[in-house]
């Protein structure tokens, strides 16, 4: 009669065959068609509570059951509620809960294994039925501690997009600097995930305290520069009022440097006006951008004596970089660039704008007062670098129209 029941998938009969059995103290042959024909997964498709009960009662419901997730699931799924406190009001769902919590499956490594099935399904009476009613009821270290596959509640919640859930589970004690177990801390998930509601629930004024804001991606970039990056500009200017803007990622760069290598112009003045250090790595990079080095040379806590790593000042970076025109050497030597500086090289800049053939800087040189007979280690002034005229037809191989070669009237000038 059981095969054939069980064959025809008559929970129902199935249920009749146990009531009827006769119960010994010798309970193996139960037992054995428990597991013979599925009873614990089939008892509840009877929805009948006390044949659920007494299926239990011979033989749990445990974590090594390989059905078991998808079993709890079903369960969970056809129960109405679980926020009834009656200290009598189970459910089926509970009842499978209970018999699987039972020891050695009680600790807080099963419990969670519990929850997290609740979040993935998006349950928030469940989730708040296990972490706060008894016996389950959760301290904050619970909440915070893995399942049995090693995942967290609160990343769980924000890798299933319940955000209902996640700020429950906040709000109940979650850490804000939860990592994932690939090292990504919770921050850097929220704001990969471009949701500025998950942005607001990490980061507020209750949280700034408790988040360790000091932190670098796997590429080693700061929150906010991530978030700048990637374009996700709503989170981006709620995160500045919280994140320090001249924090470094692991190249010694600032925020700053990368707005400014972006050309943005805004975010420049803005980040400035809220107190962004202009430091040497910003101004290397705004070197090379003539719009970007007029608009900065209007600030007076600017490094005037910045060098880069080969020695070269900001004068001469902005000649280099063909990035100088009068209005812009004007400004430099204003605020007070050296014109006779030397680089590591000891090339001065009107070595650099005779070698980069920049007649009209040359000239500004001179008439603020260069010494033109200045060398270098190699013992060339800037005239020696006019002596070899390079402006060679290279098709016809003959010598340069002299009205018109910009190495001649260099030499003129000099």
């Amino acid at each position: 009669m059981y095969d054939l029941a069980f064959q025809r998938n008559n929970y129902m009969a199935l249920k009749i065959l146990f009531d009827n059995e006769i119960f010994t103290k010798d309970t193996s042959a139960l037992k054995k068609k428990i597991f013979q024909y599925n009873l614990i997964e089939n008892s509840f498709k009877t929805k009948d509570i006390n044949f659920v009960r007494k299926i239990l009662s011979y033989k749990d419901f445990n974590f090594k059951n390989l059905k078991y997730e998808e079993i709890l699931i079903n369960a969970i799924n056809n129960s109405k509620t679980f926020n009834s406190t009656r200290k009598n009001d189970d459910t089926i769902a509970k009842l499978l809960i209970k018999s699987l919590l039972t020891p050695p499956h009680s600790n807080t490594t099963y419990k969670n294994t519990i929850l997290n099935i609740a979040i993935k399904i998006g349950n928030l009476d469940l989730v708040q039925y296990l972490i706060e009613s008894e016996p389950f009821k959760y301290t904050s270290k619970e909440i915070n501690s893995k399942d049995l596959i090693g995942d967290y509640p609160i990343l769980v919640a924000l890798s299933n997009n319940n955000i209902e859930i996640f700020d429950y589970l906040l709000e109940k004690g979650a850490d804000c600097n939860t990592k994932n177990n690939n090292g990504v801390p919770l921050l850097f998930l929220v704001i990969y995930l471009n949701d500025i509601n998950y942005i607001i629930s990490v980061v507020n004024e209750k949280t700034r305290y408790k988040i360790n804001f000091n932190i670098l991606d796997s590429n080693g970039y700061t929150p906010l520069m991530v978030s700048y990056n990637h374009k996700y500009m709503d989170i981006f200017n709620y995160l500045v009022e919280y994140l320090d803007i001249n924090q470094k990622d692991k190249y010694g760069h600032t925020l700053l440097y990368y707005v400014i290598k972006e050309e943005d112009e805004t975010n420049m003045k803005n980040l400035i006006s809220i107190g962004a250090k202009i430091n040497n790595d910003c101004m290397n990079i705004a070197s090379s951008k003539r719009y970007i080095l007029r608009y900065i040379l209007e600030y007076d806590n600017i490094p005037i004596n910045y060098i880069n790593d080969k020695g070269e000042s900001l004068l001469m970076a902005a000649i280099l970089n063909s990035s100088i025109d009068s209005e812009l050497f004007k400004k430099l030597i204003k605020v007070g660039c050296d014109v006779n500086a030397q680089d590591n090289e000891g090339n001065t800049p009107l070595i650099h704008a005779v070698k980069k053939e920049n007649i009209e800087i040359v000239k500004l040189l001179i008439q603020y007062g260069v010494i033109k007979e200045m060398k270098n280690n190699n013992g060339k002034t800037a005239k020696d670098f006019t002596s070899n005229c390079h402006c060679i037809n290279k098709t016809r191989y003959y010598d340069c129209d002299y009205d018109s070669c910009r190495h001649v009237k260099l030499r003129c000038i000099l």
